[in-house]
């Protein structure tokens, strides 16, 4: 990897700072990006103090809220081989600021930044969510909650990934959920360590890494979800009209998908599960029967279901059965876990149980309390003894 040069955005902590300390152990030379040159600085000096060859390390900054220091990042860099396009935040109360910082500033670097990729044949990595699946059916709709325009940029990065030159190598890669100290704010407690979410993505920075050019992977696997061609290629032009920039330079490669969709998010595939709902004699027990594959195309049934338990009874008890279930795509653990924060704060019981095999690895690696005496996943129903105190959202950006 001798000559090799690597830029990681959002390189100050998290994720994007284990990339570049494995990235610059691999022979890179990384530059390490932070909002500001202090906190760019600082991260250098963190990865050399932990074992990094300094050499190996270029410190750069560009504040992701502000596109003309993106811009001038990306025109600043001459030749490179990887990007990984990892920023992004959920701290921001504007949904403007949000879609900008998650998805805009991207688009402008990764554009800036054709040049530096084509003259070394390089690689665009994106570090995706798999919230896009809560996407609006414009992404560059007016008047969103932040959640929302989170959503929307995240489905956005995942379109990019499709919208690159055809000289590019370009892939999205979901790492799970991963705790980077300030998780716990949206799903109440913690995930992955950040050592193991950045090996969810280091695999497509590999040469010769097997990967679907243009494709959304969750982990080490293909996802099943589809992007329409021609929304795609609007979306590249939308994000150009908004910078002042060509639209018909360096379009889309035209990924061929199996699916057309009217909207610019993925059509959905036909679900294979089903979920089961019944109630004790008393009706303070809720049963959700799970069956099936609950791939990504069935989370949004299973929060209706979940979301609507809920709500028959303020301190009712919410039991998931998951004894039938053949597998859990990972947007469906997100739900439970966003379920289990409900719980917490609403008063209410909430158990996960019977998963077997690997979906119960799946499950005990999110951090969910286990109970030694049954087997059971849960949430306690004690809101006076318990108080929840949600922390910072997750901050990639630095």
């Amino acid at each position: 990897m001798n000559g090799t040069t690597a830029l990681v955005t959002g390189a100050s902590h998290g994720i994007g700072h284990e990339l570049s300390r494995r990235l610059a152990g691999r022979g890179f030379r990384v530059l390490v990006h932070g909002p500001t040159p202090a906190s760019a600085e600082k991260a250098v000096r963190r990865l050399v103090a932990a074992g990094t060859k300094a050499e190996r390390l270029t410190p750069v900054a560009a504040d992701f809220r502000h596109l003309e220091q993106v811009i001038e990042l990306g025109h600043r860099v001459e030749r490179l081989d990887l990007l990984v396009n990892n920023a992004g935040t959920l701290g921001l109360a504007d949904p403007a600021a949000l879609f900008q910082v998650n998805y805009l500033a991207h688009y402008a670097l990764t554009r800036a930044l054709g040049p530096a990729l084509k003259a070394s044949a390089g690689r665009v990595v994106t570090v995706a969510s798999s919230r896009h699946r809560m996407a609006t059916a414009d992404l560059f709709a007016a008047g969103l909650r932040p959640a929302e325009a989170y959503a929307n940029a995240q489905a956005a990065r995942i379109l990019l990934t499709g919208t690159v030159s055809s000289e590019v190598e370009a892939v999205a890669v979901h790492p799970g959920v991963v705790d980077t100290g300030r998780i716990a704010g949206v799903y109440g407690l913690g995930g992955l360590p950040v050592r193991d979410g950045a090996e969810q993505i280091l695999w497509a920075t590999e040469p010769g890494a097997a990967f679907e050019n243009g494709a959304y992977y969750e982990g080490h696997l293909l996802a099943h979800s589809e992007v329409d061609v021609a929304a795609a290629d609007r979306l590249w032009c939308d994000s150009a009209k908004i910078l002042g920039w060509d639209c018909t330079a360096e379009r889309s490669r035209g990924i061929r998908r199996v699916v057309t969709c009217a909207g610019y998010t993925g059509c959905m595939t036909e679900l294979r599960c089903a979920i089961e709902r019944d109630t004790d004699k008393a009706g303070k027990t809720t049963y959700l029967h799970l069956s099936g594959a609950f791939d990504k195309a069935a989370h949004r049934e299973l929060r209706r279901e979940l979301w609507g338990a809920f709500a028959r009874k303020r301190r009712g008890r919410v039991v998931v059965d998951l004894a039938r279930v053949d597998e859990i795509g990972s947007e469906c653990i997100e739900v439970l876990l966003m379920g289990y924060t409900k719980a917490l704060r609403g008063g209410h019981g909430f158990e996960v149980t019977g998963a077997q095999g690997g979906v119960r690895q799946m499950l005990e690696a999110t951090g969910l309390c286990e109970r030694p005496d049954d087997d059971v996943l849960y949430a306690p129903a004690w809101p006076d003894i318990f108080e929840f105190t949600p922390l910072g959202a997750p901050d990639r950006l630095g």
